[in-house]
C-alpha cells in the first residue's frame, strides 16, 4: 500500500474518531436515542439494573406532572430520567388528564389530579401521599431532557444542603419534613412563594 493511500485513510479516520468524540462530548446520540419511542422499553429493562442512589435508609423519590399540553411530548423526558448513572426508589405521575397515561403504567405511579396547583402539583401531591418523612422528593419538569447524571448530582446537593428547599425552574427538591405543615388547604392558592413560606430553608440553585 502506497504511504499516500496510508495517510489518507490515517486522516479520515482521525477525522471520524474526533467527529466522534464531539458527538459524544455534546450528548447528540445521547439526546438522539431518547427521542426514539422504541428506546423506552429497552430502558425500562435495564433500569432496575442500575445502582441505587443514596443509603439503605433513605428512600428518593422523583416526581413530574403531566397535562393534556405536554403529554405527548413526554417520552424524551421519561427516557431521560430512566437513562441515569442511578435509579430513585419511586417515580410519581401526577395525572391532570382525562386519559389514564396507562403508557407509562410500567414507569411510574400514576396520582390522580384532584384540586389543580398548576405547576405544583407534582410537588404538592407527592408531599401529601409520602408517608415518609424524610423521603426526598426530587419535582422535575417534565419539558425537559435531563443529562445522564442529573439525578445523582441533585441528591448530592440536596445531601451537602440538608434541611433547605432546593429549586430551580427546572426541579425543586424537599422532604415532608422540611415544611411546617403537611396539610394543604384546598381553598389556598399556591405558589413558589407560598410553598417557601411553608418552609425555614430554602435555597435557590
Amino acid at each position: 500500500m502506497k504511504k499516500r493511500t496510508v495517510l489518507i485513510i490515517f486522516i479520515v479516520l482521525t477525522i471520524v474518531s474526533i467527529a466522534w468524540m464531539i458527538i459524544d462530548y455534546l450528548g447528540l446520540l445521547r439526546l438522539y436515542m431518547l427521542k426514539r419511542k422504541s428506546s423506552l422499553e429497552n430502558l425500562i429493562k435495564q433500569y432496575s439494573s442500575i445502582e441505587r442512589a443514596g443509603k439503605p435508609d433513605e428512600k428518593i423519590v422523583i416526581s413530574f406532572s403531566v397535562s393534556e399540553k405536554n403529554k405527548e411530548r413526554l417520552i424524551n423526558f421519561i427516557n431521560s430520567i430512566l437513562d441515569q448513572t442511578v435509579r430513585v426508589d419511586d417515580i410519581i405521575a401526577v395525572n391532570n388528564t382525562k386519559g389514564d397515561l396507562s403508557e407509562i403504567k410500567d414507569v411510574a405511579k400514576i396520582i390522580p389530579c384532584g384540586i389543580d396547583y398548576g405547576n405544583l402539583n407534582k410537588v404538592i401531591y407527592p408531599l401529601i401521599r409520602e408517608k415518609n418523612n424524610d423521603a426526598i422528593i426530587i419535582s422535575l419538569d417534565e419539558n425537559t431532557i435531563y443529562d445522564k447524571d442529573y439525578i445523582e448530582k441533585m441528591y448530592e446537593l440536596q445531601k451537602s444542603r440538608p434541611q433547605t428547599l432546593l429549586y430551580n425552574e427546572k426541579v425543586l427538591i424537599c422532604s415532608p419534613n422540611m415544611f411546617k405543615t403537611c396539610l394543604f388547604n384546598q381553598d389556598e392558592q399556591y405558589d413558589m412563594n407560598k410553598i417557601k413560606s411553608l418552609c425555614s430553608n430554602y435555597e435557590k440553585i
